[in-house]
């Protein structure tokens, strides 16, 4: 699904922010709503996280948990979600992404995030589809995609990850997230295991995956993130020597299994103090600038 430009000022609410839907989904049934009969125009974007320039000059968001927002004023004897008024095969297509999520009171606020009253409103949020048209014509339209690697431990044979053979114990990981590519096409990801990270015994972090030759499908780890922490970005300068890194809730995430730790973290008593390790000072979230040792020149390279 993709979306006309906009421009966003501190004058336009996000709540009032109007974007055009442009490709194929435009104007299909499932998008359709009362306030939007033409199944043409969004309202507001939920949840960013993943996005990134593309070659051709085009920045691309990516909305995740966008289930979360919704309701739905129907509930069974049990008080769980009654999805039975909906029709069989949408309510099927609901279940699948957790709708409704209800972790944010916003169907009271506005109708459209009850699901009883706009059924399709969920199909209009947490899209981005990319492809790789044919013979580098963004404007065919047959394409094809490809799995780079599947994630997961190789050592287990039931999880059924797929790696370059060269990738070490500390080059695999699951739960991708965010993506950029550098200028060698190098595919930079970081993931997000949330409060599951135990299951890997890995923290979250950031890897380089190379994407051409031999070596395509080979994984190494760039950058650990503090313990209980997410990683959002990356993002490089032009000339690649430095790298951005943005670091959330250091401290918050699945702490109860952190070995040694064994506690839910609190603000009196968190699992690390990163970045500043001040015993007086609280965990903080932090922006996070890359540049190489020698003080000069591109990254990974």
């Amino acid at each position: 699904m993709w979306t006309t430009p906009v421009h966003v000022t501190a004058a336009l609410p996000p709540l009032d922010t109007a974007m055009t839907i442009d490709g194929r989904a435009a104007g299909h049934p499932r998008l359709q709503t009362d306030a939007d009969p033409e199944g043409m125009t969004i309202i507001g974007t939920l949840n960013n996280c993943a996005g990134g320039m593309t070659p051709w000059g085009t920045y691309l968001m990516a909305e995740e948990n966008f289930h979360g927002y919704f309701m739905t004023s129907n509930r069974d004897a049990e008080g769980k979600a009654d999805l039975s008024t909906l029709p069989v095969r949408e309510a099927e297509r609901h279940k699948r992404y957790g709708v409704p999520g209800g972790l944010y009171a916003w169907g009271p606020m506005h109708y459209r995030f009850d699901i009883t009253k706009e059924p399709n409103e969920p199909n209009r949020f947490g899209h981005i589809i990319e492809i790789k048209e044919d013979g580098g014509d963004h404007g065919a339209a047959p394409g094809t995609l490809s799995i780079l690697v599947r994630c997961g431990d190789p050592a287990v044979a039931e999880v059924g990850a797929v790696w370059n053979p060269d990738t070490s114990e500390n080059g695999w990981f699951g739960s991708p997230d965010n993506a950029a590519t550098d200028a060698q096409g190098r595919l930079w990801v970081f993931i997000d295991q949330g409060r599951n990270w135990s299951k890997t015994g890995k923290s979250d972090g950031l890897y380089g995956v190379e994407t051409e030759g031999a070596a395509r499908g080979t994984s190494k780890l760039f950058f650990r993130c503090p313990v209980g922490g997410e990683m959002c970005g990356p993002y490089f300068t032009d000339d690649q020597e430095t790298l951005f890194l943005a670091v959330q809730h250091p401290g918050t995430d699945g702490t109860n299994e952190l070995a040694g730790f064994n506690r839910a973290s609190t603000f009196e008593d968190p699992a690390t103090r990163w970045p500043d390790f001040d015993p007086a000072m609280p965990p903080c979230p932090a922006v996070v600038v890359v540049v190489t040792k020698q003080g000069g020149g591109k990254i990974a390279v």
